[in-house]
């Protein structure tokens, strides 16, 4: 979709185009140059110069007409998408995307990194090895070889082991509906709802294994890609000497790695709009709870000193209750029990001034 900024430009430059072309097409006519006209015309009689009777220059003159025009447009829609570019312009690295490129797109994390994306900006920047990813296998370590012209490396074991593609599955009759392997999911391959029952996309799957942990049931468990007749023949081949086997061969391991590299692109653009997501989502949190805290604000030291006064009131109410308060029959108490008495009012008297005093801490 044209951005509309980009849309209004094209509609002022539309008429602009079409008045430097009539301005320019009297330049082209014969009639303006009449020695130029006479000597690609050969014509040397002035009265013919005047006329409308050769026949190079009517055959000519529309096709001048024409280059013109299209040569302008030209140089207009080159400035235009220039123009686009530089509104538009995505800063990219080209080595990172040709390494990312490379990389099979699990999102699974065990090279050290949230994604492929910052893993494969760490190689180019020298931060990272190009021996980290275990879904990539030899074959990938080989490739980023290759392609960085680096030294091979095997593998290094201690971020994993290459193992076949498996998939994620959720017993459904155990799940307990968390939502946790949700959340944990690089490609938002599992769908469900709190309290409801999960279930994985199967062909969205990368196997990254991201999904078991956080399960507080255990109900998830990875299985290995069931075989099929179209990945049969890559799993158990079939070895002939025949040209028409081996042709076939090749073309059977290069649809598969086609399909692979078709896979991983979907993957990718599926982390790529997830992490647009939780970062739209994330936005628009904060702009709720501005937007809550711009209305519930206008009136909130009103509210709180309206509180505090309340509470204030209360206080010195059941104070003064208290001190109204006259113990009965103390006439004929004995001085022991008067004693007791001093001592718990005096002891009422310190809680209330203690309480008074954070109170007014808090006032303040």
């Amino acid at each position: 979709m044209i951005p509309g900024s980009v849309r209004s430009l094209s509609q002022q430059f539309v008429p602009t185009l079409d008045r430097i072309v009539k301005a320019l097409v009297p330049l082209y006519n014969p009639r303006f140059h009449g020695e130029q006209h006479s000597y690609s015309c050969h014509h040397s009689n002035p009265s013919a110069l005047e006329s409308d009777n050769c026949e190079n220059c009517r055959s000519e003159q529309p096709m001048l007409t024409i280059l013109l025009g299209l040569s302008s447009l030209a140089l207009l829609l080159g400035a235009l998408l220039r123009y686009v570019a530089l509104r538009s312009k995505v800063e990219r690295d080209p080595l990172v995307v040709r390494i990312d490129a490379i990389l099979p797109q699990t999102q699974c994390r065990q090279c050290g990194y949230s994604g492929c994306k910052p893993y494969a900006a760490a190689i180019a920047s020298g931060q990272a090895d190009i021996n980290q990813c275990p879904p990539g296998g030899d074959a990938g370590v080989r490739a980023l070889a290759n392609l960085l012209g680096r030294e091979y490396k095997p593998l290094n074991p201690e971020h994993g082991v290459h193992k076949p593609k498996s998939v994620a599955v959720i017993d459904e009759s155990v799940c307990i509906g968390c939502t946790l392997c949700l959340q944990a999911c690089p490609v938002d391959a599992i769908l469900g709802g709190a309290k409801h029952m999960h279930t994985v996309i199967a062909s969205e799957c990368t196997g990254c294994e991201l999904c078991v942990p956080p399960c507080p049931v255990d109900c998830i468990s990875m299985e290995p890609v069931s075989v099929t007749s179209d990945n049969r023949k890559k799993r158990y081949p079939v070895f002939d000497i025949s040209l028409t086997q081996c042709l076939r061969r090749a073309r059977d391991e290069t649809i598969g790695r086609n399909q692979e590299r078709v896979a991983a692109n979907v993957a990718r653009e599926r982390h790529e709009f997830r992490l647009m997501r939780i970062e739209r989502e994330k936005q628009e949190r904060a702009q709720r709870h501005a937007q809550k805290n711009m209305v519930s604000g206008a009136v909130p030291d009103a509210r709180d000193a309206a509180k505090k006064a309340a509470i204030a009131a209360a206080i010195e109410r059941a104070r003064m209750q208290k001190a109204a308060v006259v113990p009965a029959n103390t006439d004929n108490l004995s001085l022991v029990v008067q004693s007791e008495i001093a001592e718990i009012e005096a002891r009422r008297n310190d809680v209330m001034a203690t309480e008074k005093m954070v109170l007014e801490k808090k006032t303040l």
